[in-house]
């Protein structure tokens, strides 16, 4: 808590709405919309890549956070005050921090990629300077996030310390398995969304049992069923689509690609909206309906709009 003390001494309004903007870049709606732009887009391995390592990582955060169940730092200390535009985004538990864990494996994933074995940016990367700059651009974004989350008082330094850990080890560990087995193998993805979908079963029992059990609140408990819902959607997308879509992701011009983006992303987040409408007006309280919102979303964005994207987005050559 000292630490964070000391920080909050540098406090003053424009540094308030600085490090807002910056946290932000660690939330969920961020990580989902990278995602998008780049399975649909760019390079649809790299989306799998790092939806991959977000939801493991994610999901073990999760379950340490139900684990341990560890307060928040005002909620620890009552003197000590947050800034207080930042606490209504500050939910479940603190330990470790949720943002801090999405945001390292979103800017570690990529840069792993970029780095790794098989990556299609050897060219733009042949110099230990080049490499250099890369290591560089994605410890600077996770610098910042992992920085705002302690200087808006909502996370300890062993929260974010621990889910920088976190998410880095499941970097390594999927750059490692995806390079060697999974893209190299025809139905790799198998064995990738066996692993999802059990890691999201476990963090949706575990997650329930707390919940029924009265050992978590309501509030404490959702981020983890979502994460388990988001995790069972993956799988289930990236199944159908593997085995009966299998969409290119480029081939196109760029103002097509402008434009499934833009559909994509307003039909996305459209479904988003009425899905969290049709939870708070008709299943009120109904736990496990976070669950099947978040899966029927990521499925959305892995399985069906890739059907779209086939039919009217697809390289010439694949309509003929």
């Amino acid at each position: 808590m000292e630490i964070l003390r000391l920080i909050s001494e540098i406090r003053n309004p424009v540094l308030d709405k600085f490090f807002g903007i910056v946290t932000y870049l660690g939330s969920g709606v961020v990580a989902l919309t990278i995602i998008m732009i780049l399975y649909w887009c760019l390079d649809k391995k790299l989306g799998y890549r790092l939806g991959f390592a977000m939801i493991v990582a994610g999901m073990t955060a999760q379950i340490l956070k139900l684990a341990f169940r560890i307060p928040r730092p005002w909620v620890l200390d009552p003197k000590f005050k947050p800034v207080k535009s930042a606490v209504k985004g500050a939910t479940g538990y603190s330990f470790p921090s949720g943002h801090s864990t999405q945001v390292t494996a979103t800017a570690g994933g990529i840069a792993g990629y970029i780095l790794g074995e098989n990556n299609p940016f050897k060219n733009a990367v042949k110099t230990k300077r080049d490499r250099l700059k890369v290591v560089l651009i994605s410890a600077i974004i996770v610098g910042l996030v992992v920085f705002s989350r302690m200087y808006l008082g909502v996370h300890t330094p062993l929260d974010v310390s621990v889910a920088v850990i976190i998410s880095s080890i499941v970097a390594i560990i999927t750059d490692k398995l995806f390079s060697r087995y999974i893209e190299k193998k025809d139905n790799g993805y198998i064995v990738a969304v066996i692993l999802i979908i059990i890691l999201g079963i476990i963090g949706a029992v575990y997650d329930l049992y707390m919940y029924n059990h009265k050992i978590t609140t309501y509030a404490d408990s959702k981020d983890a069923i979502k994460m388990a819902g988001v995790a069972i959607g993956l799988s289930l997308g990236w199944f159908v689509e593997k085995k009966y879509v299998n969409f290119k992701e480029k081939g196109i011009g760029l103002k097509l690609q402008i434009i499934k983006v833009v559909l994509g992303v307003a039909t996305t987040f459209g479904l988003r909206i009425l899905l969290k409408t049709i939870a708070n007006n008709l299943f009120k309280g109904m736990f496990a309906w976070h669950m099947i919102r978040y899966a029927i979303l990521v499925f959305w964005v892995v399985g069906i709009y890739p059907v779209f994207i086939k039919k009217f987005f697809s390289p010439k050559e694949e309509e003929q």
